[in-house]
Order: C-alpha cells, then structure tokens, then sequence
C-alpha cells in the first residue's frame, strides 16, 4: 500500500475503502460503522489531480473526500455515541513517571533544522529532532504531549483513549511491547500510567451508501 501526495494531486495504491476513510476523515478503524463486507479486503488504486498546488491536508481530506463520493458513490453522516474506550492515568499514586518517560529538553523540527541561518545552524544540528516514530511493538517519540500519546495508544487498542494524567508540556518517551508483554503492562512499566476502561462520547462515521468503483 502506497500513499503519494503532491502538490498537483494525489496517487493512492493498494489501499482498502476503510484505509482511504481513515485518511480522508481523520478517524480510526474502529470509528467506522456500517460498512459493506468488502471494507477492508478490496483493494484500490485512486489517482486524483488539481488544477493548482494545495497543502497536504487538503489533499488528503477535501480531495480525497471528493473522490470517495465520486468513485464509491459514498455517503456518509457523523455521529456521536457512548462507547467503550479508555482513559490514560498516572498509574503510581505519587504521580511519579515511568523510567521510560522524561520531561522534554529542546528539540528541533525536520523544517526548523533545514530552514536554520548558518550562525544558527549548529545548535539546530545538535538538537534532537522532534516527532514520533510509530511503529507496531515500538513507540519513540520526542517533544510530544500526552494528547498525541493517546492518539498514539488508540490506533493500536482498537478504541478511543482520552488524556487525564494531568501532565503538561512535552515528553520524549520510548514504550516497547511483545506478544509476552502487552501493551498494558508496558505503559504502567515504562511510562508510569496505567489505561482505565471507561465509557464516553465518541465521535464516528457512519456509511449510509457506498459502491465498488467500475475500473477506468
């Protein structure tokens, strides 16, 4: 599966109907419901072009969304309903953290260190960058707040986690997790926090219609 956006459109390859609604509606697998059979097996490929340069963002929502409607037929409306999800805690009653998780020191971003003056440019250089690496079993991240945390932890619990460490600012953390060590055990171990089971509001994507594209 590829996704190649560009300043003139955008070339999605391989990619199912749920995957291409995850990046056109900013929402996880798990937030949407009522789709057909084929939702996460047929694969696709979308080519689409604009006539001038647009952001990425723009790219992968407006445009993107444009063509579902376009070549899926797709219609959609927007819910919210109490579901199942999990709220992220301090796990020690000393509101101490975890050996893995540390206040941030400065960091630079990938532009900053690019667009950096020459006077500057060294000290820019010798930061660390700033920004996740996700990846299944491994999370190493700098400079992140515990929002982005949690959008972090519900891509791979299968539900929405909301934020209520109390912790502000930013943090560089390192959270690693194996079949024999579950993702539960590793945030209280690693991290300090702990994930509560808890209802709430939800935000979802409900699929009215939707039909599998004729090819070109």
């Amino acid at each position: 599966m590829a996704r190649t956006p560009s300043p003139g459109g955008v070339t999605i390859t391989n990619a199912t109907l749920q995957m291409m609604m995850r990046w056109a509606y900013r929402v996880q697998d798990f937030q949407i419901i009522d789709g057909p059979s084929w939702l996460t097996t047929a694969r696709f490929d979308v080519a689409g072009k604009t006539g001038t340069s647009v952001s990425e963002d723009v790219l992968l929502q407006s445009m993107l969304r444009a063509l579902l409607v376009d070549r899926f037929r797709l219609v959609v409306h927007n819910e919210t309903r109490e579901l199942a999800m999990y709220a992220l805690v301090p796990a020690r009653s000393n509101g101490q953290l975890g050996p893995h998780l540390r206040r941030s020191a400065a960091c630079a971003t990938p532009l900053e260190q690019q667009s950096a003056r020459s006077e500057d440019r060294a000290r820019t250089a010798s930061l660390p960058t700033c920004g996740p690496k996700v990846f299944p079993g491994n999370m190493s991240v700098v400079g992140g707040t515990m929002q982005a945390l949690t959008v972090n932890l519900s891509v791979f619990v299968g539900r929405t986690v909301v934020d209520r460490t109390g912790l502000t600012g930013t943090f560089d953390y390192d959270l690693t997790w194996t079949p024999d060590l579950s993702l539960f055990t590793a945030v209280q171990e690693q991290l300090g926090l702990k994930l509560e089971s808890t209802k709430g509001p939800v935000d979802i994507v409900v699929i009215d219609h939707v039909e599998k594209p004729t090819p070109d």
